[in-house]
């Protein structure tokens, strides 16, 4: 698909650009995405897939904006209050590139529409704030075999990845969540920057793999935290068990009920912790100064940031009992030490705050 003359005048910094050039340029004219969810991620995501000339870009969201969002949604001001994220959006977008197409979906991404919208795309953008839409978008594209970019934010850190069900898809990385353990970032808070940093991260990554340059993400999962400039990425492992992308899934078509796995996490209680405490070592993946601040006596200190790298410290004569100050982030340890075969496990089922 040729540029036109004043398409050349709007991308003419790409078309200087050694390694990107018309080839690229024209390859982003001929793509299209998909942008589900328009805000803390969807809308920078959204504005600089746009400036970059992606020639067709869906967007479904049913929000309307609130004066919460304003300090991360850069789409949107005080004066969009009230108002569909969906139908602002699109006339600042228009603004910003008139070259491209726009398809506006002001709805709910659901099991209803999920494969009808994704089939239509070469790309797919998760901006949801969910495990629920997540897993959805994951499946949609799993069964119309699209790739599609993923990340998740909580207050200074985040993670990307771009999956597809030829080398992994985003059960693989996740197989079971219990979504009640998942605090919004409402209950968590976000800083407004970090959202906008993995957004950005996810056009980048839409730019470089519709464009057909670089080394994508594929397969990958970048972790990030911007406190600290922690900066990890892990090679993802296609799980042969798979309840969708395996051999024999389980999963053959969108049902609400398949959406959400059973957790499978085995948990102890606070009244284990009370009566049957020794029977555990116990881990804290909490920070070091929040270890100081106060523990379960007797626990180990092995931060969530080095759990994978420090997997030798852990001992192996007895069960492992894993906790947090809220319940997430042992999760999210309980989810790396599987991938990595360590045997009995545990989270506890209650947050240190609560103890």
């Amino acid at each position: 698909m040729t540029l036109n003359n004043a398409e050349k005048d709007y991308y003419a910094r790409h078309l200087s650009l050694d390694g990107f050039g018309e080839a690229a340029q024209e390859s982003l004219k001929s793509s299209s995405v998909l942008i589900i969810g328009l805000g803390g991620l969807g809308t920078p995501a959204a504005q600089y897939i746009a400036r970059a000339g992606v020639g067709r870009i869906g967007l479904i969201d049913f929000d309307v904006v609130d004066a919460s969002n304003l300090q991360r949604q850069i789409l949107y001001n005080m004066s969009d209050v009230g108002y569909e994220k969906a139908e602002i959006a699109l006339k600042v977008l228009r603004k910003i590139n008139p070259h491209i197409l726009f398809d506006l979906y002001k709805e709910k991404f659901s099991v209803e529409n999920a494969q009808s919208l994704v089939k239509n795309y070469d790309l797919i953008i998760d901006g949801s704030d969910n495990f629920q839409t997540r897993y959805l978008i994951n499946d949609a594209c799993v069964i119309e075999s699209k790739p599609f970019l993923s990340s998740a934010v909580e207050g200074f850190e985040g993670i990307v990845g771009l999956f597809d069900k030829k080398i992994a898809c985003y059960r693989c990385l996740y197989p079971q969540v219990d979504s009640s353990q998942i605090p919004s970032c409402s209950d968590a808070g976000v800083l407004g920057v970090t959202p906008g940093f993995f957004g950005l991260i996810q056009a980048t990554e839409a730019v470089k793999f519709l464009g057909n340059i670089g080394e994508c993400l594929s397969g990958k999962v970048l972790k990030v935290n911007l406190l600290n400039w922690q900066i990890r990425k892990y090679t993802l492992t296609k799980d042969k068990s798979c309840p969708i992308c395996s051999e024999n899934p389980k999963i053959k078509h969108l049902e609400e009920e398949k959406i959400m796995c059973d957790t499978g996490v085995k948990t102890v209680s606070k009244e284990d912790l009370e009566n049957r405490k020794d029977v555990f070592y116990w881990i804290d993946v909490r920070s070091v100064d929040e270890f100081a601040a106060g523990h379960i006596a007797g626990a180990l200190n092995i931060p969530l940031d080095e759990i994978a790298s420090r997997k030798h410290d852990l001992p192996v004569d007895k069960p492992l009992a894993l906790y947090c100050l809220k319940g997430k982030r042992c999760r999210v340890a309980y989810d790396i030490l599987s991938q990595e075969n360590i045997p009995n496990i545990h989270v506890l089922d209650v947050g240190y705050e609560s103890l």
